[in-house]
Order: C-alpha cells, then sequence, then structure tokens
C-alpha cells in the first residue's frame, strides 16, 4: 500500500462484487478467470480426481470416446477427441483430451479406434453436423464392427456447453460425494485452458477439446437415457 496508495480504492470501484472479493483476498484463480468463460480454474481443481486414486476407487459402468470431427482438411481446425467415463456412483469423468492436426483423416480415423480399443469403450460418438456423417463412412471401412453414435446438434455451441459445465460446479445442497456431477481425472491443461477462455464470442480458434468433451459427457449424463440400444443413434442435441 505504501507503494500504492491508489490500491484499494481501485479494488472497492470494481463493480464485480465476486472479483473484487477476490483482489481483497488474493484468490489469483478467481482474478485470472475470463469474464464470460462458462467454466474456472477453480472449480476444476475442486472437482480434480488424482489419476491413481481414480483408477483404484471409481468403478466404470461406461466409457465413450467422443469426436468433434474437423473438416477433413489438414491445415483446417484440429480434430478433438476426449475420453469420458461415467461411474457406478453416476458422475461423469473426463480421463483424457487431444487435439491432433496436421494428418489425414484416414489416419485420425485410425488413431480414434486405436484409443476406442485401448481404452475399452463402448462406443465412439461423433458430431454428425460438422463431417461426422462421411467420417462414420471412413470408420466402417477400417473397421465395420466398431460401435458408432451420431449426435447432431441444433443451436449455439455456448448453449450446449452450458448444462455441462454446471455440472462441473460444486453444489452444496448434494451430499458430500456428490457435490461435484462431472470431474477432472488428472491434469489436462490444454483442455482446461480451453474450458477457462473460451468465451463462444465466434471470433476465437474452434475449441475442439470442449466440444468433445462436451458431446461425451452429454451423451453419457444427458441424452443417453433416452438412447435405444442399436450401433448407430442418431440423437438430436442442443448446440452448435
Amino acid at each position: 500500500l505504501e507503494k500504492d496508495p491508489g490500491y484499494l480504492g481501485r479494488i472497492r470501484a470494481i463493480k464485480d462484487k465476486g472479483k473484487r472479493k477476490a483482489f481483497e483476498s488474493g484468490d489469483w484463480d478467481a482474478i485470472d478467470q475470463v469474464d464470460g468463460a462458462l467454466w474456472t480454474y477453480a472449480g476444476l481443481e475442486g472437482g480434480r480426481m488424482v489419476d491413481h486414486v481414480y483408477r483404484h476407487t471409481v468403478s466404470i459402468v461406461e466409457r465413450v470416446v467422443s469426436v468433434d470431427p474437423s473438416d477433413g482438411d489438414v491445415e483446417g481446425d484440429g480434430y478433438g477427441v476426449a475420453v469420458c467415463a461415467k461411474g457406478m456412483d453416476q458422475i461423469g469423468y473426463v480421463e483424457a483430451s487431444f487435439d491432433w492436426r496436421g494428418v489425414s483423416i484416414q489416419t485420425l480415423a485410425r488413431q480414434t479406434i486405436k484409443l476406442y480399443y485401448r481404452t475399452g469403450a463402448d462406443c465412439i460418438v461423433i458430431e454428425k453436423n460438422h463431417g461426422g456423417k462421411w467420417l462414420k463412412g471412413v470408420f466402417n471401412l477400417i473397421v465395420p464392427t466398431v460401435p458408432i453414435r451420431l449426435v447432431w446438434a441444433s443451436d449455439g455451441k455456448r448453449t450446449r456447453a452450458r448444462p455441462i459445465s454446471a455440472l462441473m460446479e460444486p453444489d452444496r445442497d448434494r451430499p458430500k460425494k456428490q457435490l461435484y456431477l462431472a470431474r477432472m481425472v488428472g491434469f489436462q491443461p490444454d483442455l482446461e485452458e480451453e474450458l477457462c477462455t473460451t468465451i463462444f464470442d465466434g471470433k476465437e480458434e474452434s475449441p475442439n477439446m470442449l466440444d468433445a468433451m462436451v458431446w461425451g459427457l452429454h451423451y453419457l449424463l444427458i441424452k443417453h437415457r433416452q438412447a435405444q440400444t442399436m450401433d448407430l443413434q442418431d440423437e438430436r442435441l442442443p448446440g452448435r
């Protein structure tokens, strides 16, 4: 304060009550929060599970590899991939995330199928709108027996992401073991940066890993309750 006598005055002038309290308490995670982002670093950290604890304590009932397809252009947007699971506790877990670029669509499909087998996933979830419909044909040419679920978006990315971000924030009205209904497993810095900095203004680079994670958790925790038991399920989800 001796070096900057006006510091307290500037803090008191901050209109955002939450951010003002963050400066007063030195909560740097809250201070770094990006206006307009749906996720916060503090929220992700609060729900995070250490990898080895997760492997030894959570029983998985279903796992998916979810894909936010690129347009097939090697120089185009990244190909977002997330591995998401639902536990017997009915909580969703984000196990891994990837942003693959610079290779052909056939190579991307092979990598996705390898990930499906390596993780023991139950199916691959693909967004139909942005190249997913023809991508299914590429998968079928490589391994026809891999189960594919096509999901169809109709509104905005933010609309689709909002309910998933809510699941990843704590709800003090729930029992302690279900404080978070969706959680990060381990540290995934690239995905976490997308989650905490994307503001859905249409000017930023497409958040491919964020989209893939949202598709996976949406399928497992929200829409999958209505899914039919068939190899190809074409569901309409809110959001694109």
